[in-house]
């Protein structure tokens, strides 16, 4: 394992509460695009690699036979097993996207959300050919705020410029298409908008392993420009935060 690779596990470390509490949902519409366009059932194993807190696994637990929840980072993996405790079909599985310690063609569908970003992609694609089943597909679920919205997006978008480390993260969309190409490449947007506290707005952002926790040098100041933003656009206590949950999906 490299050390990237191990760095990239460990991103969320110290986040797990902001993530689980206050990291968008996926919109519950995109249960419809997985059963009705996909054909996930209750005789469906999925493999949610990446699963953190369990917000992918939550989405298809209610429609699945069975659902392993693959996660690497203790904290996040911790709080997904205490949150689905009371699902009979949901598996925590300590592993990484590149060995999943799955067997051989066990899923019918392999899922990812955000965490799609930070695996080593050739070795992860490989996993899922690896683990799914003939004629399965690869699903990335991703929630994309829509900082073109709105004055307000556009500073939340701000925030994060300033604020934030600075990475090269390739285009989802673009990267999605390498690997299935363009005919082979679905997708379905749906919106997931919403209305933000202050505390709501704050944990998101912290929620976001580019942004400073408590004890950086600029997590003070962040929160300081964050709180301006939010008081310069709310009403009644709520600023809007536009966004889309949209589905990506294709066969390996």
């Amino acid at each position: 394992m490299t050390g990237t690779l191990i760095d990239n596990t460990q991103r969320f470390s110290g986040r797990a509460e902001y993530y689980r509490n206050y990291r968008a949902r996926y919109s519950p519409l995109a249960r419809r695009v997985l059963t009705n366009r996909l054909g996930l059932s209750a005789d469906s194993v999925v493999a949610d690699i990446g699963s953190g807190t369990g917000h992918s696994s939550l989405l298809v637990l209610p429609c699945a036979k069975l659902v392993y929840g693959v996660e690497p980072n203790e904290n996040m993996r911790r709080a997904a097993e205490r949150d689905l405790s009371g699902c009979p079909n949901f598996r925590s599985v300590a592993a990484v996207a590149e060995a999943t310690t799955l067997p051989d063609r066990v899923a019918d569908f392999v899922v990812a959300g955000s965490a799609f970003h930070w695996f080593d992609r050739q070795r992860s694609l490989q996993e899922c050919k690896r683990i799914l089943k003939a004629g399965g597909h690869l699903v990335v679920l991703a929630n994309h705020p829509r900082r073109d919205a709105s004055s307000f997006m556009q500073a939340y978008g701000e925030v994060f410029e300033r604020y934030g480390e600075r990475r090269h993260r390739a285009n989802l969309r673009s990267t999605l298409t390498d690997i299935f190409g363009e005919r082979g490449l679905s997708t379905a947007a749906i919106d997931n908008s919403e209305r933000l506290s202050l505390a709501q707005l704050a944990g998101r952002v912290l929620s976001y392993s580019s942004m400073p926790l408590a004890g950086h040098r600029q997590h003070e100041a962040m929160l300081a420009k964050l709180e301006r933003v939010f008081h310069q656009y709310q009403t009644g206590g709520f600023v809007p935060f536009a966004a889309q949950t949209v589905v990506y999906w294709g066969k390996l």
